[in-house]
């Protein structure tokens, strides 16, 4: 009798060892996950932290490099302004045309080329190995997009022989492009020849609309049907967006942009030009053509 209970003892209290070794096992398993977890969380907002100030450093780079150059076009602003007080005219070269011209900007003047700034083209910072490049771009020698919502000064048939002579699209029709891109300017919701308007958009599988509005970014030209993201990067070095009707400057326009004007046969003789002191007036850029 008394060996019957000590055996049922025995088997109880092994029974009640395997129980705590388990409950014991189960605590650290989950100890184990919450450690894990916790350095997981750990992890992800050291990180998180690094984005962080990755993204502030990035944006103070940019920002005095922007400064830098505001500090540029002012001091150019300045002397251009003083030039022409104390001279009152510029004739300078056989391009300025005569008289009074005011100030001008041109590719021979130090903003161009950032010159006086040449360490803000390519800057390195010696500590974390950042690199910060700077350009600068005359928007008004580019193509005006917005000039197409109301085909200011032949904009439409200006665009056609743009992207023609950058064969936009390879393959389709040029005059579609055109088209649409001037319904997505335009007021209405009418196509003008083709179908580049809501109607057509709300087909799409992630349906959206036709801005009927002024393009704030050139980005915007990615949602134009008939155009595919390399073709509007391909155009993107040549096309803006300023105000409708915004002057192009002659001392800046490229020869491709320059081209698109009707009866444009000296294009040399004015990309020349731009590098000579640049033009007083438009006029004087095409003394001696016809």
């Amino acid at each position: 009798m008394r060996r019957t209970v000590m055996r049922r003892t025995v088997m109880r209290w092994k029974a009640q060892s395997g129980a705590a070794l388990i409950t014991v096992l189960l605590i650290w398993a989950v100890a184990t996950l919450i450690v894990g977890t916790m350095f997981g969380r750990l992890d992800l907002d050291r990180r998180r932290t690094q984005n962080f100030l990755a993204s502030d450093q990035v944006y103070l780079y940019a920002q005095g490099a922007e400064e830098a150059i505001i500090a540029l076009l002012l001091d150019d602003l300045d002397q251009d302004l003083n030039e022409d007080e104390s001279s009152g005219n510029h004739d300078q070269g056989t391009q300025s045309g005569g008289g009074k011209r005011g100030p001008i900007d041109h590719r021979e003047e130090d903003w161009y080329h950032l010159q006086g700034y040449t360490d803000f083209k390519t800057f390195k910072m010696p500590e974390d190995g950042a690199t910060v490049k700077s350009e600068l771009t005359d928007l008004q020698g580019l193509f005006n997009l917005n000039d197409l919502r109301n085909d200011s000064a032949g904009a439409t048939r200006r665009l056609r022989a743009l992207l023609d002579d950058l064969e936009i699209p390879e393959q389709g029709d040029r005059a579609e492009i055109a088209a649409n891109i001037r319904d997505w300017l335009d007021e209405d919701d009418q196509p003008l020849a083709y179908d580049g308007e809501d109607l057509y958009y709300a087909t799409l599988d992630q349906p959206y609309r036709a801005a009927n509005n002024y393009i704030a970014n050139v980005s915007e030209l990615n949602l134009v049907k008939g155009l595919s993201a390399q073709d509007v990067e391909k155009l993107r070095p040549y096309v803006t967006v300023l105000p409708e009707g915004t002057p192009t400057n002659i001392n800046t326009v490229s020869a491709k942009v320059l081209a698109t004007y009707d009866g444009i046969e000296v294009v040399k003789k004015v990309i020349d030009g731009q590098v000579d002191g640049g033009y007083a007036r438009v006029a004087a850029a095409f003394d001696g053509f016809k």
